[in-house]
């Protein structure tokens, strides 16, 4: 009886898994409280960018590709020929906002 109270009490509505689609992605996002921008494109293409750090969409500080699968946003990235590979869990998302984790942060995205 213990048992099922905990494991109850452990559950909550948030902890259900987001399903991602390339139409909740698509857009441009701000990190919340920074000067971050992420530029989702349709053509599965992006950029990041930093204003206080002098870059801007024409000049990102990074390009790269995204795709989505269930709950995980990845970005690919290429140094010298080599990918480098960056995934991110979403936690939650809704037409304005996106929360993600990525290794042991977890931040908010604002849509522009």
């Amino acid at each position: 009886m213990v048992l099922a109270v905990v494991l109850l009490a452990g559950c909550k509505k948030d902890d259900v898994p987001v399903i991602l689609s390339d139409g909740d992605v698509i857009g441009l996002w701000q990190k919340n409280g920074t000067s971050e921008y992420w530029r989702y494109r349709s053509d599965h293409t992006g950029c990041k960018y930093n204003t206080a750090e002098g870059f801007s969409e024409d000049f990102p500080s990074y390009d790269f590709e995204w795709s989505v699968s269930d709950d995980q946003l990845r970005h690919v990235t290429y140094e010298q020929g080599a990918p480098i590979w960056r995934n991110y869990i979403v936690k939650k998302i809704s037409s304005i906002s996106m929360e993600r984790e990525e290794e042991l942060d977890t931040y908010t995205l604002t849509k522009i």
